[in-house]
């Protein structure tokens, strides 16, 4: 699923599935947190995040959602939507919820904003030539 979300968002990511489950395992070692999503006992999609304090109120807990990936045959149905709100329900009271959608990737765009987020910082890039 973790390449599938690469592909899909049009990442430079050239990571092999098997790379791509070395960090998996690093990144949960650490203090990340992963939850899979299933209907019917079958995977539809998973979500990676940290949960950590907002770096101007240490009071606010605020969450980073690093991936987050419905499968292709499950989207545009609710299943995005209803993942995330159950989503929500394990992150701390009153986090505010962080996450990055690349430039090439407008449906992601589309989908965060139909749930609520805005625009809140731009990142450039200059590759090198």
């Amino acid at each position: 699923m973790n390449r599938q979300l690469a592909d899909d968002e049009h990442s430079r990511n050239p990571m092999s599935v098997a790379a791509l489950a070395v960090r998996m395992e690093k990144w949960l070692s650490e203090d990340w947190q992963a939850v899979l999503f299933e209907e019917q006992e079958q995977p539809v999609g998973y979500a990676v995040f940290q949960v950590g304090a907002d770096d101007y109120d240490p009071a606010i807990p605020e969450v980073y959602l690093r991936q987050f990936l419905i499968v292709r045959e499950r989207r545009c149905c609710g299943v995005g939507r209803m993942a995330f709100e159950l989503l929500k329900t394990i992150f701390p009271p009153g986090s505010q919820i962080h996450l990055d959608v690349l430039a090439t990737n407008p449906r992601g765009q589309r989908f965060w904003e139909s749930l609520g987020f805005q625009h809140y910082s731009t990142a450039l890039r200059l590759e090198a030539k």
